[in-house]
């Protein structure tokens, strides 16, 4: 079991958390309005991805090199990790978006 310090300490709390297959990785979003990359060995935030109002979900591209966010905005958003760019966003959706998700074979 390993404890990452989270998204801060002023009363945010994570709304969704998702660990690579290998273990060695986790990413979290939060109401802070940021999605974070976790090293799961050393326990240090990577990368910190802001863009969203309050992040609602995540999910880790099965090859790790990807992440999808959702949040409030009505927005979903799609992350390099080898660079920390956001390198889509799908706008204008006509509901906020609770839940996002890869299949197997890296669509989502």
């Amino acid at each position: 079991v390993k404890t990452v310090p989270g998204h801060g300490r002023n009363g945010y709390i994570t709304t969704d958390l998702w660990v690579s297959p290998d273990g060695r990785r986790a990413v979290s979003g939060s109401w802070d309005r940021t999605v974070r990359v976790w090293d799961l060995g050393t326990g240090e935030c990577t990368h910190v991805l802001a863009g969203h109002t309050e992040v609602r979900s995540v999910s880790l591209s099965p090859d790790g090199g990807f992440v999808l966010s959702s949040g409030n905005d009505r927005t979903i958003r799609l992350w390099d990790l080898a660079s920390g760019a956001c390198v889509h966003v799908q706008r204008d959706l006509p509901a906020d978006v609770h839940t996002v998700r890869y299949v197997c074979d890296g669509r989502f």
